[in-house]
C-alpha cells in the first residue's frame, strides 16, 4: 500500500475538521424524528444527545464547544462521534484516508491504557502502530471505534489481542 499523505499544519487540520462538519451537518439534516431518537453509540445518549454535544457551538464555526483542544484531538472527537451516529442508524460513509490516519494515531496516542502492547493494523489503509504485544488488525474505522471505547466495533476485528482490547474498553470479544 501507498503511504496516506496526513495533514502537516494546523490549517491543514482545520479544513479538514470544516469537511467533517458539511458532512455532520448534511447527515443530521435528513434525520428523522425517530432518528433522532436511537440510541447512538455514546452509552447512554441518544442520536440527539450526541447531535447536541457536537454541535452546541458549531454555528460559531467551531468544531467542538471545547474551544481550547488541539485540533487533531478536536478531528478525532469529530470523527468517532459522528461515527457513534451513523453506525446505529445504518448510515455508512466512507472516512478519507488522511482522516482516517491522522484519528487512528490521535487515538493511539490518546488512549495508551486501551493501546498499549497491542500491535494494531488497518488492512484497508496503510496504517500501523508497531508495539511487540498480540496483534489487533481490522479496517480502520472499527480500529479506530475500539480504540474509543466503543464494544460494537470488537466484532470487526481479528487478532490474539482482541480479547485484551475488549476487556479495556468493557467489551466481550466476539466468538
Amino acid at each position: 500500500m501507498t503511504a496516506i499523505a496526513t495533514p502537516a499544519n494546523r490549517a491543514a487540520l482545520r479544513d479538514l475538521l470544516r469537511a467533517e462538519n458539511e458532512q455532520l451537518t448534511q447527515l443530521l439534516g435528513g434525520l428523522t424524528a425517530a432518528q433522532w431518537q436511537t440510541e447512538s453509540l455514546c452509552a447512554g445518549w441518544t442520536v440527539r444527545e450526541v447531535a447536541a454535544h457536537l454541535t452546541a457551538v458549531l454555528a460559531r464555526g467551531y468544531p467542538l464547544p471545547f474551544l481550547r483542544i488541539k485540533a487533531r484531538t478536536a478531528l478525532l472527537e469529530t470523527v468517532v462521534h459522528q461515527q457513534d451516529i451513523r453506525r446505529p442508524l445504518g448510515a455508512a460513509r466512507e472516512i478519507p484516508a488522511s482522516v482516517l490516519c491522522t484519528v487512528l494515531a490521535t487515538a493511539a496516542r490518546t488512549y495508551p491504557a486501551r493501546t498499549g502492547g497491542l500491535c494494531l493494523q488497518a488492512f484497508d489503509l496503510p496504517w500501523i502502530r508497531y508495539d511487540d504485544g498480540p496483534p489487533v488488525t481490522g479496517p480502520g474505522e472499527a480500529l479506530l471505534m475500539a480504540m474509543c471505547g466503543r464494544p460494537a466495533a470488537l466484532a470487526e476485528l481479528t487478532g490474539a489481542g482482541v480479547a485484551i482490547l475488549a476487556s479495556r474498553i468493557g467489551g466481550k470479544r466476539p466468538r
